[in-house]
């Protein structure tokens, strides 16, 4: 869809570390590279098996004395239909009002939820994060008057096509 390249990536691999998947995770997040985790044969937690899940990130919760709590990794389930119910799930009771408050952590469901790095690794099998870099149009040419929003059937995507 992006046009990019594509890495994927094994979270399984014993190769990588909790620490270099945790630095790819948050690396992806820094630059707004889209990334995806994909499920393996036997989720738990209510994970669906087979299925990708957007991953928006990465966030680490601190105790009260700054020292590290847990780390998270935030996922968007597209479907929205049902929800992971594991360990730092929207209804765990580990949530306190003070790490509520670190997560920005709302009561709107959309799907979204945080799990730990740990439990990340065994629930998905794979991360692929899509390289996109900023870009911009240098020229355009031919008749540039059918990009004009006057001949667009839609606002945002489909163009008016003067063949037809």
């Amino acid at each position: 869809m992006t046009n990019a390249p594509v890495v994927n990536y094994s979270s399984g691999d014993a190769e990588w570390t909790d620490d270099e998947l945790w630095k790819k995770i948050t690396e992806g997040m820094n630059r707004n590279y889209a990334m995806v985790g994909g499920t393996g044969a036997h989720p738990a937690y209510h994970v669906t098996d087979g299925h990708a899940e957007t991953c928006l990130g990465t966030l680490i919760l601190y105790n009260d004395d700054g020292s590290e709590h847990v780390k998270l990794v935030k996922m968007r389930n597209p479907w929205g239909i049902y929800q992971y119910d594991g360990p730092w799930s929207s209804k765990s009771d580990l949530w306190t009002p003070e790490f509520k408050k670190q997560a920005d952590f709302g009561t709107a469901n959309h799907g979204i939820f945080y799990t730990p790095l740990s439990v990340w690794r065994s629930e998905y099998e794979d991360l692929a994060i899509a390289h996109t870099q900023p870009w911009e149009v240098a020229s355009i040419e031919g008749d540039v008057s059918v990009f004009e929003s006057a001949k667009q059937k839609h606002e945002w995507i489909t163009f008016y096509n003067p063949v037809e």
